[in-house]
């Protein structure tokens, strides 16, 4: 199942720094969103300053594990072909500190690489490829760092790019 995933974090290092939110979005499926608990001491006071998120205000990861299991069962237990900006080196690792009983593939589509390709290819003429500066530029609205609204723009930021690419 293709799906798009999104974290917000404690920092920029899956070492280090506690995952504090994270997100599933596909069309026609109920989306999945936990906000986790993270030992504030962990996380970085500027990266707290951007999402906005207070550690302590998650649920324990026991919790939500049992809460991710009935939701992926629900949808059919699929293995998870994930779309995401900068979702390989950025929210996989942080994914992984949770050990979600669940398959993700190893290929990622990836909406930073497909918006720097078709900006380098003159597709498209973006002068920064954040997340933010792609949905203006493609007339996406959403609420940044914010899990679930980044999950739904960067599935809707893919499909806008495959439609270039297809053309």
């Amino acid at each position: 199942m293709l799906i798009a995933l999104d974290t917000e974090t404690g920092g920029l290092d899956a070492t280090k720094n506690p995952i504090l939110s994270f997100a599933l979005y596909a069309p026609g499926i109920t989306p999945f969103y936990a906000q986790v608990w993270g030992d504030p001491n962990l996380c970085d006071v500027k990266a707290l300053q951007i999402n906005g998120l207070d550690p302590t205000a998650g649920r324990q990861l026991a919790d939500i594990i049992l809460e991710f299991n009935n939701w992926h069962a629900e949808i059919g237990a699929p293995k998870f072909e994930v779309i995401g900006h900068n979702v390989g080196p950025f929210d996989m690792p942080f994914i992984k500190q949770l050990n979600l009983p669940c398959k993700f593939d190893y290929h990622y589509r990836d909406t930073l690489v497909a918006a720097a390709l078709l900006k380098d290819s003159g597709k498209i003429q973006l002068e920064k490829l954040n997340l933010k500066a792609c949905c203006e530029y493609f007339g996406i609205t959403y609420d940044a760092h914010n899990a679930l609204e980044d999950a739904r723009a960067s599935y809707e930021l893919w499909h806008k790019c495959l439609g270039i690419i297809k053309s």
